[in-house]
């Protein structure tokens, strides 16, 4: 008790200024860098591992026709690109379509009866036989992800817009196109490639020579608005 009484004391006499003393340490002990490095350009460092301007890339595809009522879906095909720089490329787009009519004419006509009112249409559908487009495509996004740790994906996504032909049992109509698309790449010429394209067009009705009256999309000659969704995969080289 006596000790803690006198330590008191002592606190109470010591002044502020004692309380408030300056402490200085030599230069040579204090941190003489900063712990977050600083660059002399702000701008983050981009490293591109894959690069593409004022190349060529040839591609190789095989998809589906996704919304095809009554021909096989089936489709394969190319595509020339060529970038101009990292963002923007000029691109030929073809297909070649299956034309093989698939088994849905046949339940038509036999669940109808084979009504004479012009629903049997065995033989007689509309055929997609090959499309042709020149597309402009522009990449705004290329990134890098990696899932094993042990080594990084390159992607990039892209979207296209082109216009050219179809062809539809004979006839040709012209077309356009939507399209977007990711490309996996495994080295810096390799790729994997993931298409979608919406091609729009005015063309034969699908379900060919039918003795029906017209709905009201349908022209004189038979031809209607369509739409037909495409999907690709493929692969890709860069030369």
């Amino acid at each position: 008790m006596k000790f803690q009484l006198i330590l008191l004391i002592v606190l109470l006499c010591i002044g502020d200024d004692a309380l408030s003393a300056k402490i200085e340490f030599p230069d040579e002990e204090l941190a003489s860098e900063s712990v977050l490095p600083v660059f002399d350009d702000p701008l983050p460092v981009k490293n591109r591992n894959v690069t593409t301007a004022k190349k060529i890339e040839l591609t190789g595809f095989l998809g589906l026709t996704m919304n095809e009522p009554f021909t096989d879906p089936y489709n394969f095909g190319g595509m020339i690109t060529y970038h101009f720089n990292e963002f923007h490329a000029l691109q030929f787009y073809g297909t070649v379509f299956s034309a093989t009519e698939n088994d849905y004419p046949a339940q038509i006509n036999e669940e109808t009866g084979g009504d004479p009112g012009g629903y049997d249409i065995r033989g007689k559908v509309a055929e997609p036989e090959s499309a042709m487009m020149l597309a402009y495509k522009i990449s705004p996004y290329y990134g890098k992800f990696s899932l094993t740790k042990q080594g990084v994906l390159n992607i990039a996504l892209y979207g296209t817009l082109g216009i050219g032909t179809i062809q539809i049992s004979g006839e040709q109509s012209v077309a356009a196109a939507l399209g977007i698309g990711q490309k996996f790449y495994f080295t810096d010429k390799f790729s994997l490639v993931a298409d979608l394209r919406i091609l729009g067009f005015t063309g034969p009705d699908p379900r060919g020579k039918i003795e029906v009256n017209p709905d009201p999309g349908i022209s004189e000659n038979g031809d209607r608005f369509q739409l037909k969704y495409i999907f690709t995969l493929g692969a890709a080289y860069i030369f």
